[in-house]
């Protein structure tokens, strides 16, 4: 099975990444990303919607041997640039069914692909980097990607400052972001409760509330160490150690004794819940991880 060829650097060395991420997609050392595999929704950010890697071309003929559509014939994403011109610089990538995103040096966040659900956080339902609008294609010259792909709007602090994502996760058709403030807020598919808004409608920027997850003893909000998210389910690692999730519970992965949904606003008949009721926040419980040798809650570091 030979190595993956992401093509070389301006100084002919191989391209080496740094991460990796589900859908196919690596970020190197220089901040930028390649993306490779399928591509129906544009999910590759290379404004059509040919796969790559599978040595095809867009009618299922076999492309000849040389060139491949690898290397250094497969290019960049293009994420745009920073205020004085210089191309953004990506920190961290994520990937959810048919949709990636990236993160900046800059706290800010991008996503392409599939847009049926709102997981491009762009207020619309349309796809970015088909190179399609409504099935039409884009005129030569016009680009969704680039400083055309506008950032996700996530809301401000408490002094009018824009909130600064430190990581981002992907689930099936959505997202959830920590932020510095050590919150979290999620969109996209409110399927299964997995965005923790119990059925409220997403609306972006300061309209997009945190998730509640309750307070500690002084009543100050638990803060969240790492967050991290699977097909429909969500979990948060606390700064004291403690974890919490929610989201489907099909198979107990929510770890709470039972296979209720918790998130979607609806009780364990499916039926919505009481006004004022909520199954989130206080209600949520801890996952019960067990206790060490002394009796003393098993804690994750």
């Amino acid at each position: 099975l030979p190595f993956l060829s992401f093509g070389t650097d301006a100084s002919g060395k191989d391209l080496l990444p740094a991460e990796l991420s589900s859908g196919s997609c690596a970020r190197f050392s220089n901040g930028k990303v390649k993306c490779w595999g399928q591509n129906d929704f544009g999910q590759l950010g290379l404004e059509d919607i040919n796969h790559r890697g599978d040595g095809l071309d867009i009618n299922n003929v076999p492309l000849p041997a040389n060139p491949s559509e690898m290397g250094d014939s497969l290019p960049f994403v293009n994420l745009g640039t920073d205020g004085p011109g210089n191309d953004l610089f990506a920190k961290q990538i994520s990937s959810g069914s048919e949709h990636n995103c990236a993160l900046f040096e800059n706290g800010r966040v991008k996503c392409w692909g599939m847009n049926a659900f709102g997981e491009l956080g762009l207020g619309d339902g349309g796809d970015r980097g088909d190179g399609l609008i409504l099935g039409v294609p884009l005129q030569v010259g016009e680009t969704e990607m680039g400083d055309a792909l506008p950032f996700v709007a996530l809301g401000t602090d408490s002094v009018g400052a824009e909130l600064k994502v430190i990581k981002i996760v992907s689930g099936d058709r959505y997202n959830c972001v920590r932020f510095e403030n050590a919150r979290v807020k999620c969109w996209g598919s409110p399927q299964d409760g997995a965005t923790g808004l119990e059925g409220a409608a997403i609306v972006m920027g300061d309209g997009l509330a945190f998730v509640p997850l309750g307070t500690d003893l002084n009543g100050a909000e638990l803060r969240i160490a790492d967050v991290d998210a699977s097909y429909r389910h969500t979990c948060v690692l606390f700064e004291n150690g403690f974890v919490k999730c929610w989201g489907v519970n099909a198979v107990g992965e929510l770890g709470q004794d039972d296979t209720n949904t918790r998130g979607d606003g609806l009780d364990a008949a499916n039926q919505p819940l009481p006004a004022g009721e909520t199954e989130l926040g206080a209600a949520l419980k801890f996952i019960p991880l067990g206790t060490d040798s002394k009796g003393s809650n098993t804690v994750v570091e």
